[in-house]
């Protein structure tokens, strides 16, 4: 899928790949970035662990997983890149989430909102410290993707408890529509090239 992007993005895109748990890894992958375009200007994080299930249920391995993936994962991205975007009076952009800190708490993604709450204060951590970095978060309502921009989000789900779930989604969320890829190109798009810092930006399907 990657080469394939890379491949329809046409432009010179190269297709690279990394385990975002894994600072050597992150490393390995900037640094190629850089030795092909000469510099780095933006990264945007929109790697997640979707966990869905009731906290009674969720054990030690799903919390690990979900916290290694969506917070620590998100560091160790940006500590790899951080050099090359001060350098470049770059930005960084994280995928967060409507069922995060930003609204009453999903049932059946608490695990997962509770991660996403922690990334919002990981972003406001790495800008105090990098000022010269415009760091943002994106936060998306439900977005399960599309034809032009799959998404393995909720793949994993039991489907007996999201059939569950998904009533009281609605109803907390009062938007029973998707967040199109359009919109989210079109909210990236302009985080990346606005000259002032977008610190924090909310795209929800239209009711």
């Amino acid at each position: 899928m990657v080469e394939r992007s890379a491949a329809d993005a046409g432009n010179g895109a190269i297709a690279l790949t990394c385990d975002v748990r894994d600072l050597s890894s992150c490393e390995l992958a900037v640094a190629t970035a850089v030795e092909k375009f000469g510099g780095l200007d933006a990264i945007i994080y929109t790697v997640a662990k979707d966990t869905m299930d009731r906290l009674r249920s969720a054990d030690e391995d799903a919390w690990a997983d979900s916290l290694a993936t969506n917070v620590v994962g998100a560091s160790l991205a940006t500590a790899a890149a951080i050099e090359q975007l001060e350098a470049s009076g770059g930005r960084a952009i994280y995928f967060s989430s409507s069922s995060g800190p930003t609204s009453a708490p999903w049932p059946g993604l608490g695990v997962y909102g509770v991660t996403k709450a922690a990334l919002e204060r990981l972003i406001d951590a790495w800008q105090a410290e990098h000022p010269l970095v415009a760091f943002s978060s994106l936060i998306l309502g439900p977005t399960l993707g599309d034809n032009d921009a799959p998404s393995q989000f909720g793949t994993t789900w039991d489907a007996d408890l999201a059939a569950e779930f998904l009533p009281k989604w609605i109803e907390i969320e009062r938007h029973p529509g998707l967040v199109t890829s359009e919109d989210l190109i079109q909210g990236v798009s302009t985080i990346l090239t606005v000259d002032a810092l977008i610190s924090s930006m909310t795209i929800l399907p239209r009711s």
